[in-house]
């Protein structure tokens, strides 16, 4: 098959979320398809050629943008959402023309609801990834918000998004999801919508601790982007509510936060037991030199990486239900689930301190993660629906 693939980042260096997941499905894609890849140029630092070790063309389109902020301020009483406003390109829409055109495309892919608004041939069935319900996502964060501006224009965003990304939805022939959550919202709007549950993966032996390595004791990491604010707010939260718990039982425990752009604010927590690292290109090493790995979000969309990550790492996971939303792995078992403050704190000492709880959730957790997320499980479950959602099509036609 013959599959187009637009998304907004370059899918190489896999640095973050949206850039693993389009990486890797890109990847167990073109096991058994030929790939087409058409990517904005979002940053400076690709690597095209890791790319086109496996995909048949791949076509890198000039981004430009004005600042953030004074695009948000031009759409904010504009009937068109910031969220596709930020991606409207005619270069990327010749491209795709030109594409689909030159090459007998049997299906498009398309990264990210943001990206839907592109037009495609009605007789080409479309593939839509929703890495999260977009406007639930914004939603849910203007409910978080504390800061009346930022509030006031989530708010707005998710009412407008709403409208646009479930039209994108009700065009595409198929649309993946990485939770069950995430379906049955798309269900409770769109009953007809042929949807697919397609979780985030890791590639375990990646992420295999080695053997030689021994975590240091009484300590905790975080990782993700610090830039992105669902995790900005759950570090603060966990900084300020949870951690003071914890050092009351050992005022020496090591914390360490890892991820790109941390506010000040975020920085400010930095003293001899807290680290905070700013970018890494290599995430794994700060995993298995730590007991316990943290994930204390209140917001957010879609399934963490972080999560199947760290368990594939063979550390013990503590989060909040959010955090592990959408991952079928069971509190006590693979990981522990904790959502009051104090219940977090115990959660997280309780396995850096006691060893035979420790070793259960490294072993069952690297165990779920092989058996249920391991990337090449996921690009197969991809396949399958890919292929019956392209024979429904065209019977339907």
């Amino acid at each position: 098959m013959n599959i187009l693939m637009i998304t907004p980042f370059f899918p190489y260096p896999a640095e973050f979320g949206g850039t693993i997941r389009t990486y890797h499905l890109a990847k167990e894609l073109a096991k058994s398809n030929d790939l087409f890849l058409l990517s904005f140029k979002d940053r400076e630092d690709i690597e095209p050629e890791k790319v086109k070790e496996f995909c048949k063309h791949v076509e890198i389109i000039p981004f430009s943008e004005d600042s953030k902020r004074i695009v948000q301020l031009k759409t904010l009483f504009k009937k068109r959402s910031y969220q596709t406003r930020q991606y409207a390109s005619e270069a990327m829409q010749n491209a795709i023309n030109a594409t689909i055109k030159a090459n007998n495309i049997d299906l498009v892919f398309i990264e990210f609801s943001q990206m839907g608004f592109f037009d495609i041939p009605k007789d080409i069935p479309v593939l839509l990834d929703e890495h999260n319900i977009e406007f639930d996502l914004l939603d849910r964060m203007s409910k978080k918000d504390s800061l009346s501006f930022r509030k006031l224009y989530n708010k707005i965003e998710a009412i407008k998004f709403e409208k646009e990304e479930l039209s994108f939805i009700a065009k595409s022939a198929l649309t993946i999801t990485t939770s069950r959550r995430d379906i049955n919202i798309i269900k409770k709007h769109l009953p007809d919508a042929r949807t697919a549950e397609i979780t985030n993966g890791v590639d375990c032996l990646e992420f295999a601790k080695p053997a030689d390595i021994t975590p240091e004791k009484n300590s905790a990491v975080f990782t993700g982007a610090m830039n992105y604010f669902p995790n900005d707010e759950g570090v603060n939260y966990f900084m300020e509510d949870i951690y003071p718990l914890i050092k009351k039982k050992d005022p020496n425990f090591k914390i360490t936060i890892v991820g790109s752009g941390p506010s000040e604010k975020i920085k400010s927590y930095k003293n001899e037991n807290i680290n905070v690292t700013g970018f890494v290109k290599d995430v794994k090493p700060y995993m298995w030199n730590s007991s316990v790995f943290i994930v204390p979000l209140r917001m957010g969309g879609g399934t963490r990486f972080k999560v199947v990550e760290a368990m594939a790492a063979g550390i013990p996971v503590i989060s909040t239900s959010l955090g592990c939303e959408g991952i079928p792995a069971k509190d006590g078992e693979h990981l522990l689930i904790r959502d009051d403050p104090a219940e977090f704190a115990d959660a997280v000492f309780e396995a850096a301190t006691n060893q035979e709880l420790a070793q259960k959730l490294r072993e069952n957790g690297v165990k779920f993660a092989k058996e249920n997320v391991d990337w090449e499980i996921v690009g197969r479950k991809l396949n399958r629906e890919i292929i019956e959602a392209v024979k429904e099509f065209k019977n339907e036609k």
